[in-house]
């Protein structure tokens, strides 16, 4: 968020909380953004805090955190019996002054600042580096769970089944609800004829490929819809295409069939309906119109994914694992979890490390599980560490590779970085 935001947010609760101290204050402003304090009262938040390792809080000096105030970063002073929030320096709308928030400028006394050490928000390395990341926040809603950006404010509401090769999940009025919410620019779900139907909400590069790390079907869905705004069916196809170098960062293999009807890798084609494109088999397809008699859209793309499996010769446990029972469960799988988490291309022993226990016991819902099957990050270890997945190998991209950081809130209400969950997770019994 920018610092008018985060001023916004300390305003709105102020004026609509009713608090009884410091600590309480800040709280109560800092769940409104998302932002977890430890439990307990201030002597042992500020124990807690001042050990340097509670989740993204790190230790600064003061003039670096009014600095990350100002950028719209959750920065604080705190001692064993106060906390106060920094607000930041708007010389257009500042923030009324108190003893709980405070902006520091040349006019803050001595005495209100006595005692305090200064902490900020985020994964800065170092001593108070200032976060640049932008802060999302999942959560569990009434029937799936959300994804909050923090700063411009976006709510993508996660699908988690499949709309694009299973008809039968569209009919779910709420799930409708959910994928009409994602794509048009307005969507009322109590009165439809509310709705801007007309427009159409537009992602960045950036939100992409983190909805898609949380919600992979849910994307499926968006960039099919997105891709029937595109008139001929070559230029939806290309949409696709860009979506899936976005993603996977190689080309897209293109297949097509011989007179037997045999499918094979080709390197161009004459006409877009005598082919299908990688893409589609994530996207949703087209009917084939070439000299063999078309197949039904579902059986083309099972036949394009096992040959994607069969091509590849780095993909030997994916090969033995899609067997005949390959479902696109498995398919977004492999594109998620394995293509997905290689910034630099198939790299052999990285796949084949995977095993298929691992893949099978690693949903692709595991955002939605983990805020609404788990009470507390206590509860989520216990489980994940009982049984294989690869939870781990799929958090560490998602933090070095991502542009954001990423906040999951438990069914408890508390608050942890993805970053902190993996290296739990990492820690020895």
């Amino acid at each position: 968020m920018n610092k008018k935001q985060y001023n916004n947010v300390i305003e709105h609760t102020l004026k609509l909380e009713q608090t009884e101290d410091s600590l309480s204050t800040a709280r109560t402003i800092f769940d409104n953004m998302g932002v977890a304090l430890p439990q307990g009262d201030i002597k042992t938040v500020y124990e807690t805090i001042t050990t340097d390792n509670y989740m993204g809080w790190k230790s600064c000096t003061m003039q670096e955190a009014q600095a990350a105030a100002d950028k719209g970063v959750a920065a604080i002073g705190i001692s064993e019996d106060k906390i106060v929030v920094i607000s930041a320096n708007d010389e257009e709308e500042p923030v009324a002054q108190t003893a709980s928030v405070m902006t520091l400028d040349e006019n803050t006394s001595a005495f209100a600042v006595d005692g305090l050490k200064y902490y900020v928000y985020g994964n800065g390395k170092g001593g108070g580096a200032i976060p640049t990341r932008e802060m999302v926040t999942i959560i569990k809603d009434d029937v799936s769970n959300r994804v909050i950006f923090h700063s411009s404010g976006k709510v993508w509401r996660c699908i988690n089944q499949d709309l694009v090769f299973d008809n039968g999940n569209i009919t779910s009025t709420p799930i409708a609800n959910r994928s009409n919410h994602n794509f048009y620019l307005h969507w009322d779900e109590d009165n439809w004829m509310n709705s801007n139907i007309t427009g159409y909400k537009v992602y960045t590069d950036d939100e992409i490929k983190l909805l898609y790390a949380i919600d992979p079907y849910g994307v499926a869905d968006y960039v099919n819809r997105y891709a029937d705004t595109k008139g001929t069916l070559e230029n939806k196809v290309a949409y696709k295409d860009d979506i899936f170098r976005l993603l996977f960062n190689r080309e897209p293999k293109y297949f097509g069939r011989n007179l037997n009807g045999e499918w094979g890798e080709v390197s161009g084609y004459i006409e877009i309906d005598d082919v299908l494109s990688e893409s589609e088999t994530i996207f949703g397809g087209h009917r084939i119109w070439d000299d063999y008699t078309f197949l039904q859209a579902l059986q083309q793309l099972k036949e394009v994914v096992g040959l994607v499996c069969s091509v590849i010769p780095q993909l030997s446990l994916v090969k033995k694992w899609m067997t005949a029972s390959t479902t696109f469960d498995n398919v977004v799988k492999i594109f998620t979890f394995i293509f997905g988490t290689l910034a630099n291309g198939i790299v052999p022993t990285f796949i084949d490390s995977y095993s298929p226990e691992e893949l099978a016991g690693t949903p692709l819902s595991w955002a939605n599980i983990l805020v609404s099957s788990y009470m507390d990050l206590l509860e989520f270890l216990a489980d994940a560490k009982a049984k294989p997945n690869c939870y781990t190998r799929i958090f560490d991209y998602y933090i070095e590779n991502l542009n954001y950081d990423i906040n999951i809130e438990f069914s408890n209400g508390e608050i942890y970085d993805l970053e902190r969950i993996r290296d739990a997770l990492n820690m020895d019994e």
